[in-house]
């Protein structure tokens, strides 16, 4: 999601999907995803990835949690954000 753009969460509804994940998510977006019963991840938040893995869970969706510590973590962190290319010309 862009940043400012209060009506990103409306895409949840737009393309009908139960899990939401998003850089950042107000606290209205978070009460109303959790009033729907909806699963989210919002990203921006610290270690706010590690809800990612309690959403599988409860997705029952098989997977291995996230085992790193810190520097382990910074650099995989690092590495994560240094390959995504955002396109933020329209948010100007």
């Amino acid at each position: 999601m862009g940043r400012g753009n209060p009506e990103g969460a409306d895409s949840l509804y737009a393309r009908d999907t139960n899990v939401f994940i998003a850089g950042t998510l107000s606290k209205t977006n978070i009460q109303q995803l959790d009033y729907e019963g909806r699963e989210w991840v919002e990203l921006r938040q610290p270690f706010g990835f590690l809800r990612f893995g309690d959403v599988l869970k409860r997705l029952q969706i098989p997977h291995s949690p996230v085992t790193v510590r810190g520097t382990e973590l910074e650099k995989l962190i690092h590495r994560s954000v240094t390959d995504i290319e955002v396109d933020d010309t329209e948010f100007d």
